[in-house]
């Protein structure tokens, strides 16, 4: 049950573009599960799923469900048909569908507008780089805050978007890495970016006797040593190079066992299927496919070890925090923001993932040296428990919304 707003409670539309599962909608929800209802009504837009946002949010938060139909994931299935081509043909496709989904993007902008103007909020949170929330807000002069939780190296503003962009109040950024970026992305005498790191809830600690029963529900044997990945089955995630690493370990680790939580989106099949079949029949019965799971708390959990293997600069890495926060030992991508949130040797291990060998190297440093795996992930579940508690993430955010409204 989520605390009534009082009377003098301010109104705040958080707005999320995401049409699929993600880190971002997982923060959102920590956001508004713990903001002080005493002074701030949260309202959410999204077009994400009813059945996923049940899982997430309180029922009675006030949704409004807009969706959009040319989203990024039509964008990529059509653009994908010219990609064969070449890099010109390419671009040329991205040209072809922003004409096409000029329709579309309107309609989705005024049904933003429409719901905007019957809430009259104090202030819009424009989550996840929802550009057409932020046009909408720069239009009709409603106050926003836009939160960047990724960015594209070198991208540069010009003309209509840095105009929009000018009308937030702030920047927050979920990184060191992402605020950098960031940094040379907007025009000089914009606005400060407030660095607010994502947040990992506790987990509820089970029992010894609970973890047991888990691992007899995946049919994994009491004595093996679980090393877990987990996130979307997409390339720049690198399943594919922490299997080729665990290849490289399993004969000296036999009771060694791999363990890859999530699944792909409706645009990432071909992957998996490749997923699948880089698996050998020696391999097979000690990799474990989970699908999509809606509570990964608790496999977190029964993980000895669990490894972040992006193979491209992460944003932030919540997959990092969330392990160390359940007392895995973890190994961490060093490419992006990585490095903020893991002490090499100290409270995790960085790797650069490309390069599957030395991601084998430091799996073959943990599963051999039991002593370090648990004093890896003592120092880990402490740091990240203080470090990244969600009632302190939301303080952070609400100290911010009342130095803006």
């Amino acid at each position: 049950m989520i605390a009534t707003a009082t009377t003098a409670a301010r109104k705040i539309v958080f707005v999320d573009q995401a049409a699929a599962f993600g880190g971002s909608i997982v923060v959102l929800a920590h956001l508004i599960r713990f903001i002080d209802r005493r002074h701030y009504d949260p309202v959410l837009i999204t077009p994400m799923p009813r059945d996923v946002l049940r899982t997430l949010f309180d029922p009675e938060l006030p949704i409004r469900h807009v969706t959009w139909k040319h989203d990024y994931r039509a964008r990529e299935r059509f653009i994908a048909r010219f990609r064969r081509f070449g890099p010109l043909a390419h671009r040329l496709g991205g040209y072809l569908f922003a004409l096409l989904s000029l329709k579309s993007n309107t309609q989705y902008r005024l049904q933003l507008w429409r719901v905007l103007h019957a809430e009259r909020p104090v202030l819009v949170h424009v989550n996840n780089n929802a550009f057409q929330a932020a046009e909408v807000c720069a239009l009709a002069g409603i106050p926003f805050v836009w939160h960047f939780h990724g960015l594209i190296s070198g991208e540069r503003l010009v003309g209509w978007r840095r105009w929009v962009l000018r009308k937030a109040l702030r920047f927050v950024s979920i990184s060191e890495y992402i605020a950098g970026l960031a940094g040379a992305y907007r025009a000089p005498g914009f606005q400060p970016i407030d660095v607010i790191p994502n947040p990992a809830p506790k987990p509820v600690d089970l029992s010894r006797g609970e973890l047991l029963e888990l691992r007899c529900r995946w049919g994994i044997a009491a004595g093996a040593t679980v090393i877990g990945i987990f996130g979307r089955l997409v390339e720049w995630k690198g399943q594919l190079e922490f299997l080729q690493a665990f290849s490289q370990v399993q004969r000296e680790f036999p009771d060694a066992v791999a363990l890859i939580v999530g699944d792909a989106s409706d645009l990432g099949q071909e992957y998996e299927a490749r997923l699948r079949a880089s698996v050998t029949e020696e391999l097979r019965p000690r990799v474990v496919f989970t699908g999509y799971m809606a509570d990964v708390g608790p496999l977190y959990q029964m993980c000895d070890i669990v490894v972040h293997a992006s193979i491209e600069p992460e944003p932030f890495g919540l997959v990092i925090v969330e392990a160390m926060s359940a007392g895995s030992a973890v190994i961490a991508s060093e490419l992006g923001a990585g490095p903020e949130l893991v002490a090499d040797g100290e409270t995790g291990l960085l790797v650069d993932p490309r390069k599957p060998e030395r991601l084998a190297t430091a799996l073959r440093t943990l599963l051999g040296d039991r002593e370090l795996r648990a004093r890896l992930a003592d120092r880990g579940k402490t740091y990240a428990r203080e470090k990244f508690d969600p009632e302190r993430y939301s303080a952070s955010m609400g100290e911010l919304y009342r130095r803006l409204v």
